[in-house]
């Protein structure tokens, strides 16, 4: 057998989210939660200063983004914070974040809350191996059949056991 891979990897997505006040002094009195979603999945609430490695927690969580988020956290002048999310666990397009800001207070903060994409993922090209009489820069390794053992056990509790057993495989007994 000879198996084949393609050898280029595949481009993490990175998206920015940014919780923004109206001004500095608005933002000195934003308080609350604000909730990720990705789909229809949504993140436990996250405090509206949340660390980094608690958005990569609360992502990770969800079910369709899993293990690999890498997340570092920078402010917006005084009036606010953005977070640069990195989805190394999965390579490809990623859908795009969506922000709810419902709880956060006061409502009078004007908070604009938006999720861009910074770098959208790429799947790798799978662009490698023999197609046809093509060939082209893939790794390979070729793997002979592997012998295999296996071990059929009888037991039983009786003393008089008696009879045979027979065993087919491909047809042959």
């Amino acid at each position: 057998y000879n198996v084949e891979w393609d050898t280029t990897p595949g481009v993490s997505a990175v998206q920015t989210v940014t919780l923004l006040a109206s001004s500095s002094a608005a933002a000195a009195s934003v308080g609350g939660t604000f909730v990720l979603r990705y789909g229809s999945q949504r993140t436990s609430p996250l405090a509206h200063d949340a660390e980094a490695s608690e958005v990569a927690e609360a992502l990770e969580a969800l079910p369709s983004v899993g293990p690999g988020v890498a997340v570092s956290r920078s402010p917006v002048g005084t009036s606010g914070l953005v977070w640069a999310v990195t989805f190394a666990g999965n390579v490809g397009p990623a859908r795009l974040l969506a922000v709810d800001t419902s709880g956060i207070a006061p409502s009078s903060a004007a908070v604009h809350a938006s999720a861009e994409h910074v770098q959208q993922g790429t799947l790798p090209p799978f662009n490698g191996g023999t197609v046809g009489i093509i060939s082209k820069p893939a790794g390979s390794k070729t793997v002979g059949p592997v012998a295999e053992v296996q071990v059929v056990e009888v037991t039983s509790a009786a003393k008089d056991l008696t009879g045979s057993v027979s065993l087919s495989f491909g047809g042959n007994t």
